[in-house]
């Protein structure tokens, strides 16, 4: 199973908030919400790992 990156999972790319670290205002506050491009990036990297082909099924003896 492939794990879904959630938008806290990745460096934000405006403020450079760390991984599991909220991002920051200009005044270095705590904003309520992550910046758009922080989203941006789990969405896509979430769609990326969903469109990978799974593996073969195994295929079964004839009997």
């Amino acid at each position: 199973m492939q794990k879904l990156y959630l938008a806290l999972d990745i460096v934000c790319p405006v403020c450079g908030a760390q991984p599991q670290e909220k991002c920051k205002l200009t005044s270095g506050a705590p904003r309520f919400e992550s910046h758009v491009e922080r989203k941006y990036i789990a969405k896509d990297h979430n769609l990326k790992q969903s469109t990978t082909k799974p593996p073969p099924a195994k295929k079964l003896p004839k009997q």
